[in-house]
């Protein structure tokens, strides 16, 4: 009865009480919506399909294609180089991703001749300094820009980060890289940004705790600007850190 009950033994079975068995039980996260296997068909602006999946090692080919679909001066304000091919150990590097601190989604088609066509890809690394900061990039080829895939890709970029605990992104933008500091100065609050080089700006930018596919408060309106302007000028909004820092191939 009440003595058993106070030395921890079930009353009814005699057999002593585990912390366990008194312990409320903590449920299991849901798993990320984001991962490997990730897949989402989109409508793009002209009404074509795509899809937006998760990208992986099977992707080092299309990744090469796209790449070369690229202008140079897109490849210039991405890589901040003009380099006109990646090399094996970037393709390698680009395509092998944890997905926890390392995530990629690759937005496709299919062709006339019933290949897939790489369109885009969007990534984020965390900074192993600081686990809720990470670096973004995204890519789209020149004849897929202005359909608003670079607004899609994006906007499931910072869903998979926001899921993943990441707080703000930061990377480096060419102040040539479009009207960038005119856009930066007009989103308030939630963007800030200096210049640690001739013609580079380093840009932090907050995101929200809730995907942006949710009503926000007015202060993330800044972020929608953002995708909107990423939405016309395709990948040029955030491209990957210049001088070998992490998202240019591994360093």
């Amino acid at each position: 009865g009440m003595e058993a009950v106070e030395r921890g033994v079930d009353a009814g079975t005699g057999r002593r009480q585990r912390p366990s068995d008194t312990l409320p039980t903590v449920p299991t996260p849901p798993p990320p919506r984001y991962h490997a296997g990730f897949r989402e068909p989109v409508t793009l602006r002209d009404g074509s399909a795509a899809l937006i999946r998760g990208g992986g090692p099977d992707d080092r080919e299309l990744l090469r294609r796209g790449f070369e679909n690229l202008s140079s001066e897109s490849r210039f304000l991405r890589f901040f180089v003009g380099k006109p091919e990646l090399s094996a150990r970037e393709l390698r590097y680009l395509t092998e991703m944890d997905y926890v601190d390392h995530v990629a989604l690759a937005a496709t088609r299919t062709g006339a001749d019933g290949e897939e066509e790489g369109l885009g890809i969007a990534r984020f690394l965390r900074d192993p300094d600081d686990p809720h900061s990470a670096e973004p990039a995204i890519a789209v080829v020149d004849h897929a820009q202005g359909l608003g895939l670079g607004s899609l890709l994006l906007r499931h970029l910072w869903n998979a980060a926001i899921e993943r605990g990441i707080e703000y992104f930061e990377c480096d933008v060419l102040e040539q890289n479009g009207p960038v500091r005119h856009l930066l100065e007009a989103c308030g609050p939630t963007v800030g940004f200096q210049e640690t080089e001739p013609g580079v700006l380093s840009v932090t930018i907050a995101l929200p705790d809730k995907p942006l596919d949710e009503p926000h408060p007015s202060p993330f309106a800044a972020l929608r600007r953002l995708l909107g302007h990423a939405a016309n000028d395709g990948f040029t909004l955030l491209p990957g850190r210049p001088h070998g820092r992490r998202l240019k191939g591994g360093g």
